[in-house]
């Protein structure tokens, strides 16, 4: 495991294997880090292109006003993929308990009354995807939106996915303050 400290935050992360020993290195102005399992010499965060799980989880924000309720009513996700699709899991949070799970992908599915995704096929019988960002399915920005239903004095975001590298731009949350104490 390791802790990081960026941009004045700290972060953890880790890469899996059972890392004995590390080091960093600096190439071309950037830091490196390197660590070995005793017999095995690792790069870490050097494989772009298999995805990997994570969680981030923000603080309990006041959102101005600690003692009024706040009602959660839009959630917006905004995320910068580098390769591949992402799959991501939403949660609002609040002092008391967290919301079902909202799902966010950067693919479009056509669902037909019953609930039943329909499924599209081309021409090689190989099924295919579609996008609602112009043309670019599996990088550039994307903004992930949805309804959201949590209340409490308090609320945040827990986020969980498995992505190759992206960097998350923002978080948004539309709410309604309501009732004082």
């Amino acid at each position: 495991m390791q802790l990081v400290f960026f941009d004045r935050k700290w972060f953890i992360t880790s890469q899996g294997d059972n890392i004995t020993f590390t080091a960093s290195a600096t190439l071309d102005g950037n830091i490196l880090m390197y660590g070995t399992t005793g017999t095995d010499f690792v790069k870490f965060y050097a494989n772009s292109t298999t995805g990997i799980d994570w969680e981030l989880e923000t603080a309990l924000w006041p959102m101005g006003d600690p003692i009024r309720d706040k009602q959660a009513l839009k959630v917006g996700i905004e995320a910068t993929l580098g390769t591949g699709f992402a799959s991501l899991q939403a949660y609002i949070d609040s002092e008391n308990q967290q919301s079902p799970a909202i799902d966010f992908a950067n693919t479009v599915f056509w669902v037909n009354n019953l609930g039943t995704v329909i499924p599209w096929v081309n021409n090689s019988s190989e099924q295919i995807g579609w996008t609602g960002q112009g043309g670019s399915v599996t990088s550039g920005y994307f903004l992930y939106k949805s309804d959201a239903k949590m209340y409490g004095k308090y609320l945040g975001l827990t986020v969980t996915g498995n992505t190759t590298p992206f960097t998350i731009n923002g978080f948004q949350l539309e709410h309604e303050l309501r009732a004082r104490f």
